[in-house]
């Protein structure tokens, strides 16, 4: 083991990378890709199956909503429906009563004006009743009359007096005639407006009750389809839960041997210690939960103890890891690998190689990031290392 160098800038060794290490931090088995327990990943399968429960018991509310929500969207149907009928009804009433509103006002225009003839007939009536009385006045005066004259002359009287009476009579009726057509013309026009205010009230509420259908199918199907896409999700999450389950079970069966992990490690590779557990990074607002070993490229990594690979392949911030589970829920993690020569499922021995040292992932140093999990949880690598 070669003497361990200074520590140096954690922003110059991992640079845009420094965010996603935080993520090592949580690692546990949780996750598909480090599942290397039994247990917690049985937890996660039941999280997994009460989560589809309660989607089961939503679709199940639902299926119940959409009942309700088919009920509704009859009821607002019919609703339109007889909107639609009333616009109609509605519709004709404006135009009858228009018509109506119309011919109001021609019989005023005709009773107008047969009233005013009716006057001058009363005017020329009462000319010629005045006219007659003064040719009877100057007959008198005069002494020319005789009781043929004055006897045609009270016959003439009474003729105008009677045309007179029929002339105004005839006005009198034509005036109240008029005056009520006035009036029948004043109801027909409120009526006119209200019926065409209740028409723009019920297209409104038409309205309404169309937009409130419409809004209410378009939630309805969103939710279908955000749900089922959860479903999915879960639907695929049990299933690779399940899967690991599977494997991990073969992998406890392998790896029953007490031998395999005994509590101590050894170290991954010759190298220069640059970053320790605990460490301030990011400038301080993140903690190293982890080392890192600094080595020249192509120098061999090998297993800190005995175990099955569980993950061996590229991963983003990483570059190419391996994850060794142990037993006993213990882990060990070596990135930035340049080669793995291990794959997923494989038995290796403590002290076997697993790759070699490199760059991968986008460090600016060839060295390993190597970490310890216990439990899930992250541990200081360095309290299982032997000492220099």
């Amino acid at each position: 083991m070669k003497p361990f160098g200074s520590v140096s800038d954690p922003k110059s060794l991992f640079g845009p990378l420094i965010l996603q290490f935080s993520l090592l931090a949580t690692l546990s088995i949780g996750h598909p890709l480090f599942g290397a327990s039994l247990e917690n990943s049985r937890e996660r399968l039941n999280q997994t199956l009460t989560q589809l429960k309660s989607l089961d018991d939503w679709f199940e509310n639902t299926r119940s909503e959409l009942d309700d929500g088919q009920k509704e969207i009859e009821r607002q149907d019919k609703s339109i429906s007889l909107l639609n009928r009333n616009l109609k009804t509605t519709g004709l009433n404006l135009t009858k009563t228009k018509t109506a509103i119309s011919d109001l006002v021609k019989s005023i225009d005709e009773l107008t004006e047969k009233s005013h003839a009716q006057s001058v007939l009363i005017a020329e009536t009462i000319r010629s009743a005045a006219h007659v009385q003064n040719r009877g006045f100057i007959y008198t005066m005069l002494g020319q009359e005789n009781l043929d004259d004055l006897d045609r002359l009270a016959k003439y009287h009474g003729y105008i007096a009677q045309a007179r009476i029929e002339a105004f009579d005839r006005y009198e009726n034509t005036t109240s005639e008029l005056k009520e057509t006035i009036l029948r013309l004043e109801l027909e026009r409120k009526n006119y407006a209200q019926q065409l205010s209740d028409l723009k009230t019920r297209q409104t509420t038409l309205e309404i009750e169309q937009k409130a259908r419409n809004k209410r199918n378009k939630q309805i199907h969103a939710s279908l389809v955000e749900k089922n896409k959860e479903r999915e999700v879960l639907d695929r999450n049990r299933k690779r839960f399940e899967e690991l389950i599977d494997q991990i079970t073969q992998q406890e069966a392998q790896l029953s041997d007490p031998k395999l992990y005994s509590g101590n490690l050894v170290w991954p590779v010759s190298g220069n210690l640059t970053h320790q557990f605990g460490d301030s990074r990011a400038g301080g607002r993140l903690k190293w939960d982890g080392i890192f070993l600094t080595a020249e490229a192509g120098t061999p990594i090998i297993a800190a103890a005995a175990g099955v690979v569980v993950f061996a392949d590229w991963l983003r911030g990483f570059g190419l890891i391996a994850i060794i589970d142990h037993g006993e829920k213990q882990m060990t993690l070596y990135g930035h690998c340049d080669v793995l020569y291990k794959s997923k499922g494989e038995l290796v021995e403590v002290g076997e190689s697993i790759g070699a040292i490199g760059q991968s992932g986008g460090t600016t140093q060839n060295g390993l990031f190597f970490a310890v999990r216990s439990n899930g949880k992250p541990v200081d690598p360095l309290k299982q290392l032997p000492q220099l």
